[in-house]
Parts: structure tokens; sequence; C-alpha cells
């Protein structure tokens, strides 16, 4: 949920406390987003990669435009362990 003042202010600067929060707020035990680092390493390196995100922001406000990189993205199909797959393929080559 917002804040007040989020609300009253959706474009106010980030701050390194707005990051701290999202960090410590990530979940742990998830699979590893398009960049590969689970909610887990940032939690571990959060002091570390304050000054870079904090950064990262700060240029992004400036220029008002995200990078190509930003951008893109993965689709990645991830087989579920109880689902034999080949019972569909034979019955789709039956029909």
């Amino acid at each position: 949920m917002l804040a007040q003042d989020e609300i009253e202010h959706p474009n106010s600067p980030i701050t390194s406390k707005d990051i701290k929060s999202i960090i410590k707020n990530l979940l742990t035990k998830k699979i590893p987003g398009p960049n590969y680092f689970t909610g887990e390493f940032y939690q571990t390196f959060k002091e570390e990669l304050m000054s870079i995100f904090l950064k990262l922001f700060q240029k992004l406000e400036e220029g008002r435009i995200l990078p190509n990189l930003f951008y893109e993205t993965s689709i990645m199909l991830i087989p579920k362990p109880d689902k034999d797959s080949t019972k569909e393929e034979k019955t789709a080559a039956n029909i």
C-alpha cells in the first residue's frame, strides 16, 4: 500500500530508503529473475548495491528515458516435474 506522500507526489526522487525497503521485501525462495539474481542475492549484497541503484535511478530521472536494454525481456519455459510431457505429445499425435 502506498503512503499518503507517495500518492500525492508519485514522481518524487527515489531515495536509498526506498531501495532498502524494496530489497528487504523481495522474496528469497523464488527462482531467479531475467538477470539470474535471486532476492536472497540482493538482500545479501544490499549495501554494495545501494550506491549502484541510487546512481542508476538518478540518471534515469535526469534523462527520463530508459536504456534500450530495459525494454528487452526473456521468456523461459519451466517444465513441471510432476507432469509428463510425452503424454501430451502422444495424445496430440493420435488426433
